[in-house]
């Protein structure tokens, strides 16, 4: 192995081995996140693999994950960076300005952030490819990316480069800041040691971290044929080979005396040897880097034909018959033995019966035998079909015979009948009639060398089977389900499977191969069925081992079970307290009996009842907010088990209730005070209704006032409805307590007819322990007074000395001094006595 080294130095982000694929337009390799230098923000920099087709920096936009994008400048301040950049190499890399704007195939592109770019910051003495250098144009000083900083969070570390140049060339890659790494390989530690945290990227936009710092070794080109076995067989059509690379290298090139190669230039091919002999040879492989400089590393081959045997002979040694008077000679180029365990080339055989040879190297294993008949100077070879069809033409038993003088007597039983048959030269066909099924046997019962007399003896049986024409079985459905697949089953009965069938469906020719019991199966799939019916053909069959077919002419039309036509509806927004109804009606091509389910958010199943020939009604009930989709399923009720599946579009929006909550104030009322001021605090309606609870009245204000009248209740129960835009309605109750205090209720009716409903009038009083001083007085309408009580417990029962007052109005006066209060209150008014 041959290794060409040279220790150069280089910043390991500007070099990539990478090899953008053929459809990729570019590739973000690496970006160094912190940079060198102070500040350090103009000299961060990322870069950029081109790919197949040129690009302009002036289709180039990029988002940076701090500061905007400021554009590319090129112009005499870039151009004297980029001088200084190259007066630091010291090996043969070159630092390059593209020509108006072009971004070359294949180049290697190095996008500094700023023009203010400080070129003595890294270290470039190594480089030994050629880069262009673009900048961004000044302005951010303060960076584009983000360093790591002290207590980092991981969960919100992720920053997003994006780099586009148009028409759908654009790629996006992101790294965490939390897991830069510093000069030592760990996190942390001063500025200084962080400077260099650099990320890499692979080709599917994973990331790598590094920090090599401001100026890192460069690792010089090494290639490396990975182990494998160095002995090859000449008739392996392709041998696996893999490389190892490590450095910079702009070219690869594998090389051999001894074959091809399914890709010369790639890290991994396939070895294609193009000679069939023993050969000696060397495979290379040869690396070039960017300084044009060759690294080589070499295998050395052997490649070793597959065994073979030249010729397997019989020798007459002498004349006659019996041992030692024949010899058998093998000639190969490869190690071989006999099946006696002689290894030389000839051997004696000794007695009548097969005798073999094996030959074997590395490459494989190969081995022939012959027949020796010792009784005489006799041999004989026979050839024939083992099967055949009948009446095939030209069939027989082909004997060769060696070892006589070329005039020989044969003996021979066909299927029992005994023949002699005298013939000169070594070949003798026995005919063998074709014209009925089964077997004929051909019993070799001896060969006479009519020169010699030299009779050999055999008796061996050959046999050749005659197989019928085929016959076939077909079982075919009579329908099948649209959506499932059509299955026709087909037997070859006789003859010698397997077999190839040929046959259409719908006009479209096929061909399948029956197992070794001749069945085949042909599935025809629901995707390729056009048409209410299949039209299956079968042409024609023929054995795959034998000339023997027939010509088949039989049609079998299947006839298809169509979905059945299913429009659905139902209502599109719900509340989660209804129920939802959707109706499904089908066409009349279902059949009578059918089972229908339904699927709910893709969940369980559930059963529906079917209510006539063609409507199916289904009763769901919403169990969650959101999106809820009906899917439907129908199962044919037949010995086919038809299952159609039936995506409705179905999609019913169930809403939440409002939530209803309202405050009011005062929180306590009484007479003095009886109007509230409610606040509405609901959520999630547009219309509302207020039920105050007094039989007074309601409102549909959102926050409404109201104004309590007394009565002798000592509380009220205010009720908020609320309803949302599609009807979704909530409620809430609470209670406003009211200060029943010197609280004092008068009827404005009685009816003392005897009833035990309102027989009598009298004040009704909230606190009847409080009153110090009491007058209650009922007057007719014209003055007279009819009664008077200073009894808080005393009532009018409707008379006047003893007689029933009659119907009508009469008015009353009450007269209450509090104990807590020193004024007396008046009251006065009408009460309708009704009989």
């Amino acid at each position: 192995m041959r290794i060409l080294k040279k220790t150069l130095v280089l910043i390991v982000m500007l070099i990539s081995n990478f090899v953008i694929g053929q459809n990729a337009c570019f590739r973000i390799e690496s970006i160094l996140v912190d940079a060198c230098g102070n500040p350090e923000g103009p000299n961060e920099m990322m870069r950029i693999k081109i790919g197949a087709s040129n690009l302009s920096f002036d289709d180039l936009t990029v988002t940076w994950p701090n500061n905007p994008y400021r554009g590319i400048c090129q112009n005499i301040t870039t151009a004297s960076r980029v001088h200084q950049m190259n007066n630091t190499v010291t090996s043969c890399g070159l630092f390059l300005e593209p020509t108006e704007g072009v971004l070359p195939a294949n180049s290697n592109v190095l996008l500094i952030t700023s023009t203010d770019f400080d070129p003595f910051a890294h270290n470039y003495a190594g480089l030994s490819d050629t880069i262009y250098v673009i900048f961004q144009c000044p302005g951010n000083v303060s960076g584009h990316f983000a360093n790591w900083v002290p207590n980092c969070d991981l969960s919100s570390g992720n920053r997003t480069t994006s780099v586009s140049f148009g028409s759908g060339c654009f790629q996006s890659v992101t790294y965490n800041r939390c897991l830069l790494i510093n000069q030592n390989g760990s996190i942390g530690g001063t500025s200084v040691e962080r400077d260099g945290a650099r990320v890499d990227f692979s080709i599917n936009g994973s990331q790598s971290y590094a920090n090599d710092g401001c100026t890192i070794p460069y690792e010089p080109l090494e290639v490396q044929i990975d182990s494998i076995d160095a002995v090859f067989c000449s008739n392996n059509d392709l041998i696996a080979l893999s490389s190892s690379i490590s450095g910079v290298y702009s070219s690869l090139l594998w090389q051999s005396d001894l074959g091809t190669f399914t890709d010369e230039n790639a890290t991994e091919t396939s070895f294609i040897p193009n000679t069939q002999g023993n050969s000696n040879g060397w495979i290379k492989l040869i690396g070039t880097n960017g300084c044009g400089e060759e690294v080589i590393d070499s295998l050395a081959i052997e490649l070793i034909q597959t065994p073979e045997i030249i010729s397997l002979t019989e020798n007459q040694i002498s004349s006659g018959c019996g041992a030692g008077s024949v010899a058998l000679n093998v000639e190969t180029n490869d190690d071989f033995v006999w099946s006696t365990g002689d290894t030389s080339q000839m051997i004696f055989p000794a007695e009548s019966g097969w005798y073999s040879v094996e030959v074997q190297n590395s490459c494989g294993l190969v081995n022939d035998s012959m027949f020796v008949n010792m009784d005489g100077d006799l041999a004989y070879s026979i050839s024939f079909a083992e099967s055949v069809c009948i009446n095939a033409i030209n069939e027989y038993f082909s004997l060769n015979i060696s070892g006589g003088s070329g005039d020989y007597t044969v003996a021979f039983r066909l299927n029992g009948t005994y023949f002699e048959q005298e013939f000169s030269g070594n070949n003798l066909n026995i005919p063998v009639a074709t014209n009925q099924s089964g077997i004929v046997v051909l019993e070799l019962v001896s060969i006479i060398d009519n020169d010699s007399a030299c009779e050999k003896v055999f008796n061996e049986l050959h046999e050749i089977t005659i197989y019928p024409l085929p016959t076939w079985d077909v079982t075919v459905p009579e329908t099948f389900c649209e959506q499932q697949d059509v299955t026709v089953e087909i037997k070859i009965n006789n003859g010698l499977p397997p077999y190839q069938i040929s046959y259409n469906v719908n006009a479209t020719n096929h061909s399948i191969t029956t197992d070794s019991s001749g069945l085949a199966v042909i599935t025809v799939s629901s995707e390729d069925v056009q048409g209410e019916s299949i039209d299956i053909d079968l042409i024609s069959v023929n054995s795959t081992l034998l000339d023997c077919g027939d010509d088949i002419d039989e049609t079998f039309t299947v006839v298809k079970l169509a979905a059945p036509v299913i429009m659905a509806s139902a209502d599109t927004s719900v509340c989660i307290d209804s129920d939802a109804f959707y109706v499904h009606y089908f066409s009349e091509t279902i059949s009578e009996n059918f089972e229908i389910n339904y699927l709910v958010n893709g969940g369980a199943q559930f059963n529906s009842v079917m209510q006539s020939d063609t409507l199916v009604s289904v009763l769901i009930e919403p169990y969650q907010i959101g999106a809820q989709s009906v899917n439907l399923i129908v199962i044919e009720d037949n010995s086919l088990g038809c299952s159609f599946n039936f995506d409705l579009g179905i999609v019913i929006d169930v809403q939440p209730l409002p939530v209803v909550d309202f405050l009011f104030t005062p929180e306590k009322i009484n007479e003095d005070y009886p109007l509230v001021q409610f606040s509405n605090l609901t959520e999630g309606a547009t219309e509302y209704s207020w039920d105050f609870g007094d039989n007074q009245s309601s409102s549909n204000l959102i926050s409404p006032t109201h104004i309590f009248n007394q009565n002798i209740n000592n509380a009220f129960n205010v009720t908020l409805s609320a309803k949302s835009d599609i009807g979704c309605e909530n409620r809430l109750t609470k209670q406003i307590e009211f200060d029943m205090a010197n609280l004092v209720f008068i009827p404005n009716a009685f009816s003392p007819d005897g009833n035990e409903h309102n027989p009598t009038f009298y004040p009704v009083l909230s606190s009847p322990e409080k009153i110090q001083e009491y007058n209650f007085q009922v007057f007719s309408r014209w003055g007279e007074l009819l009664f008077t009580t200073s009894d808080v417990s005393s009532v009018w029962d409707g008379t006047y000395k003893g007689v029933l007052c009659p119907s009508g109005t009469y008015v009353w006066k009450l007269v209450i001094e509090y104990s807590e209060s020193q004024n007396a209150i008046s009251y006065n008014g009408h009460v309708t006595l009704l009989r």
